[in-house]
């Protein structure tokens, strides 16, 4: 068996290629010195899936963020993009758990797309993005494996159902992904059941941002953890569970 191992770039080393990368007006160009190697027995990783799943991601973009740009068009962008990565890197946990690894796609492999989609309101895209000095998982890479990943639903004929539902980015941030529901991956797919009804409206049931809206229902959540086990409950329950919780919270 071939015991496949990764490539990863620390936090200092990411920075650093992209600062120059800028300052040159050119694409970074990670070179051989940059790179770290990161264990081995990654059978299930194949480098080769990540040039298929640009390409993917490429196509993408010319389709729906080309043109005039919307925040309905960058909602589809993600949806299609989290079910793009997920699905065709195929990632092991343990290969998916190592931030210098996303840190490396992301300069290596995604830096134009991750450029051209998150550069708003600047000339560039915030290094946070890239998972520079932050967290990977606040890179725009993984945010969108985890979108799907956490979420995935193995049982149902299509298992990226619940990552499919047109939904804003904070949503996905703040109330799925901060939180990860590791410990009850059935509540969070409970929530974007909950949240988001209908497929395809982008419209949520709680409010976003208002103080009594969906926060707040995180943080009756979180209490709620310490003496209810959430992974127990069948969805029915849940689904009661947040229309109770949720009662006069503040609607979208």
């Amino acid at each position: 068996m071939i015991h496949r191992s990764s490539k990863s770039l620390s936090n200092d080393a990411a920075r650093r290629i992209v600062q120059r990368a800028r300052e040159n007006g050119q694409i970074p160009k990670v070179l051989e010195s940059d790179l770290e190697e990161i264990g081995g027995g990654y059978d299930s990783w194949k480098v080769e899936a990540v040039v298929e799943a640009a390409e993917h991601l490429i196509r993408l973009k010319e389709e729906l963020l080309t043109d005039a740009r919307s925040i309905v068009k960058d909602q589809k962008f993600d949806r299609a993009a989290c079910r793009i990565i997920h699905q065709q890197l195929n990632l092991p946990l343990n290969l998916a758990a190592v931030d210098g690894f996303w840190r490396w796609l992301a300069v290596d492999k995604f830096y134009e797309i991750i450029e051209s989609g998150h550069n708003r309101t600047s000339e560039h895209a915030g290094l946070g993005n890239f998972g520079i000095d932050s967290s990977a998982d606040y890179g725009r890479l993984k945010i969108l494996w985890l979108r799907a990943d956490i979420v995935y639903d193995a049982e149902h004929d299509d298992p990226y159902h619940l990552s499919d539902r047109l939904s804003p980015t904070d949503f996905w941030e703040s109330g799925i992904i901060r939180h990860q529901y590791g410990w009850a991956p059935n509540l969070a797919r409970a929530l974007v059941s909950f949240q988001y009804p209908d497929p395809d409206s982008g419209k949520g049931i709680l409010h976003l941002t208002h103080e009594n809206g969906i926060r707040t229902l995180y943080k009756r959540l979180r209490q709620m953890h310490t003496t209810v086990a959430f992974e127990y409950l069948d969805d029915t329950q849940l689904a009661d569970l947040l229309a109770r919780l949720s009662d006069r919270l503040e609607r979208a």
